[in-house]
């Protein structure tokens, strides 16, 4: 992600350069501390959650980059088709999935993810793995370090002593 704070999306459009402090995915939009108050007072979009410029900003770019429309239709997303394992609009349920048994809304789906127990254990195998990732680059930079010791040691040795003797 960059490191520059973006520009409030709403300011933007009147022409004003605000500095943004949350991002809500919902929105897919950056938006500053003013326009958050009026944000979280609208009937549509009271229940977004906030996510802080931050947290936002240290996304892989790979999270960061996804889009909550249709890629094909540019509508929202709100349902999960079982069978072709692939969120859907409105417009892709009639087209492509109108005989689809298996469509939930993508609310409950993502909710079920959040909290399974097979989300919760791969969130902790994911830190272990970062751990242990960790823990081998210090371990190669001390043997490293070890070693370029040990060479300018070895040096030093056979410096003082070019015949072999103490």
């Amino acid at each position: 992600m960059a490191t520059s704070l973006p520009i409030c999306a709403i300011c933007m459009k009147d022409d004003s350069t605000k500095f943004a402090s949350v991002w809500y995915a919902e929105c897919e939009e950056s938006i500053c501390n003013d326009c958050e108050q009026q944000h979280s007072r609208m009937k549509l979009t009271k229940n977004h959650q906030p996510i802080p410029i931050d947290d936002y900003q240290k996304l892989p770019s790979s999270v960061a980059d996804m889009k909550q429309g249709c890629k094909v239709h540019n509508r929202k997303l709100e349902f999960y088709c079982l069978i072709h394992n692939e969120p859907c609009c409105l417009s892709c349920v009639s087209q492509k999935h109108d005989t689809c048994k298996t469509l939930k809304p993508l609310s409950e789906v993502v909710e079920a993810v959040k909290s399974s127990a097979a989300f919760e254990d791969l969130e902790e195998r994911t830190k272990d793995i970062s751990e242990l990732i960790c823990n081998l680059i210090k371990d190669k930079q001390d043997n490293k370090a070890r070693i370029e010791f040990q060479k300018k040691k070895n040096y030093f040795r056979s410096a003082k002593c070019p015949n072999g003797n103490n």
